[in-house]
């Protein structure tokens, strides 16, 4: 796969962005918490089982090539994801907008180290591009799940 170099960029960026201990890699502490904090939310064993997939020196840490492996390994096309987050938001109810509440619910509801809820408001807030403040549209959360896959 081909990519170009603003993909690269955001690639080294969202790396640097969950190294929170500055150093050559990324452990599975550092990854599970970037994937939640990028609206995902893996178990800590899908994390591992992520970076043991791209692991080629078997150190269970990421360095930046393997994360821009993982990366790649991991990209789909707006198509597949959008069909994917549709079946998913099937959980959230039958419309097409979302009140915080129900996202709370939903998101917390997910992987073995749920968000706070000043992180729910934080990326509900991130999520809510028409700023109306209470609703979330499905158009909006298929945009930031596509973004954060790229």
């Amino acid at each position: 796969m081909s990519l170009t170099e603003e993909d690269e960029l955001r690639i080294q960026e969202a790396f640097t962005s969950i190294n929170v201990n500055g150093g050559d890699n990324v452990d599975v502490s550092e990854l599970y918490r970037g994937a939640q904090l990028f609206g995902l939310n893996p178990t800590r064993t899908e994390c591992e089982a992520a970076i043991a997939s791209v692991d080629l020196n078997a150190d269970g840490q990421l360095s930046q090539d393997e994360f821009r492996n993982l990366v790649l390994k991991m990209m789909k096309t707006r198509e597949q994801m959008e069909a994917e987050l549709d079946k998913a938001l099937q959980a959230l109810g039958d419309g097409d907008r979302f009140t915080k509440d129900e996202f709370r619910t939903f998101i917390q509801s997910r992987g073995d180290d749920p968000l706070t809820d000043a992180e729910v408001d934080e990326l509900f807030a991130d999520i809510d591009t028409d700023g109306d403040m209470d609703t979330i549209s499905r158009q909006e959360l298929i945009a930031l799940f596509t973004q954060a896959n790229m």
